[in-house]
């Protein structure tokens, strides 16, 4: 994982039914962050991400263009729940024209992971995320 020089990480831990799941995350806390997310990536070791902090509730829209890696996309309430996931989203090639990938209520926070991860640790709507790291 590349950070840029300003860039933090925090660690985040999904609460599935079965299982804690710490991950790693980069924070995209600037508009030039939040735009460019994991774009150009071309891998992302195991057990990161990056994580999407909002002011207030909204209903954001993502998309892979740029993007060279498939990513789960986990779309988390106010109230620390998964809201929606978008799994396994494929890259997208910046001349094509690329799917958006929004959740079905309004969130505060969005966590991207590698492709699969949702799957591979049974991570689903209604799970909880602790953030109290990375919102401090």
């Amino acid at each position: 994982m590349v950070l840029t020089a300003c860039q933090k990480s925090a660690v985040v831990t999904i609460q599935t039914a079965k299982a804690s799941i710490p991950y790693v995350v980069e924070l995209a806390v600037t508009p030039e962050q939040n735009a460019r997310g994991l774009m150009f990536r071309k891998s992302l070791s195991e057990r990161r991400g990056m994580l999407f902090v909002y002011d207030k509730p909204l209903t954001p829209s993502f998309w892979m263009k740029n993007t060279l890696i498939p990513l789960d996309i986990l779309f988390i309430g106010a109230d620390l729940r998964i809201k929606h996931i978008a799994e396994n989203t494929p890259p997208c090639p910046a001349q094509t024209a690329c799917p958006t990938y929004s959740p079905t209520e309004a969130v505060q926070y969005v966590l991207e992971l590698n492709g699969g991860e949702a799957v591979r640790h049974k991570i689903g709507v209604g799970d909880s995320v602790d953030l109290t790291e990375a919102l401090k």
